[in-house]
């Protein structure tokens, strides 16, 4: 948009300029012929006049050459070129706005790999500094599970883009004897919201069990899309009528150990189509997924020092 009201202008200015070239040529060729008769009187002059006039003379011969000059060169060189000069300033403005806003860009997508960086640093000092012999109690675990969850949803608007909306993320851990994923961490909008009962997933079932299962990283951008949905829906057992109202969006990152196992799965979800995935912003291309797959790291170090037996 900006760029069209730019060239328009230029348009217009180059127009405006070349509107009035009837009169320019006629003060071009006026100013040649004067220049050049004022030029030739004056050579004639010092022959009738006498000499203290000739200086006066000398004068005059150069003021016509210099019409004749400002005529035939100059006029010509500034009507042909001024509209040239004005579109190429503003074409260099406008490339220094876009070298500016570019600078912004790479300032913020700078920001957030740095936050990042600072999220993992804070998460292992954690995981680190968690009382321990040779391993870390599961309730001390889950403790710590939602402390390191606290280092992404504090800054969830930066990070995930999530904002004035129904969200969740939500920290499952695969519980063997159960053959379920069961909910160690869910955070959601309100504190009534996190303190409700949450449900536990078979191994296998919706898109946090696809995840868990395949070990890949899921994104649904619109659940009630049909070739999206017949993937993720979940068993009728599990379902809630508010399913397809709340969560409208999804990402689901599997939490794996050094083996490639899979112990768990990091689940976001939005009411916002499309709230996860890789966009372009203001600030840049942000991937709205590696907020998740550095939680999910986090999670696979700490639950790294629980003993099986109590996973």
């Amino acid at each position: 948009m900006i760029s069209n009201h730019l060239d328009a202008l230029v348009g217009h200015a180059r127009a405006l300029l070349h509107a009035d070239g009837t009169w320019r040529r006629r003060v071009q060729i006026g100013l040649v012929l004067v220049g050049t008769s004022v030029v030739a009187v004056a050579q004639l002059l010092p022959y009738t006049l006498p000499a203290p006039w000739h200086g006066v003379i000398t004068v005059v011969g150069i003021a016509g050459a210099a019409a004749a000059l400002l005529g035939g060169v100059v006029l010509n060189v500034i009507d042909r070129n001024t509209a040239d000069v004005l579109a190429a300033a503003f074409a260099s403005e406008r490339r220094g706005d876009e070298l500016e806003r570019e600078a912004d860009r790479e300032a913020d997508r700078a920001w957030f790999n740095a936050s990042l960086y600072s999220i993992a640093r804070t998460g292992i000092e954690l995981v680190e500094a968690a009382p321990r012999a040779e391993t870390i109690e599961r309730d001390v675990a889950e403790g710590l599970a939602y402390e390191l969850s606290e280092l992404i949803v504090y800054q969830k608007g930066d990070l995930l883009g999530i904002g004035d909306e129904e969200w969740s993320v939500s920290i499952f851990i695969y519980e063997p004897r159960a053959d379920e994923l069961v909910p160690v961490v869910s955070r959601r909008r309100s504190v009534s919201q996190e303190r409700a009962e949450h449900r536990r997933w078979p191994r296998d079932a919706g898109h946090c069990g696809r995840a868990f299962t395949t070990r890949n990283v899921l994104v649904c951008p619109d659940a009630t899309d049909p070739s999206e949905s017949q993937y993720f829906l979940a068993p009728m057992g599990l379902r809630r009528q508010s399913d397809a109202e709340l969560y409208r969006s999804f990402a689901s990152v599997p939490i794996l150990r050094g083996s490639g196992d899979a112990i768990g799965v990091v689940v976001a979800t939005s009411d916002r189509v499309g709230r996860f995935q890789r966009v372009e912003t203001e600030s840049g291309e942000l991937d709205r997924i590696e907020p998740l797959r550095l939680l999910a790291g986090m999670v696979a170090l700490l639950y790294a020092y629980v003993d099986d037996e109590e996973q």
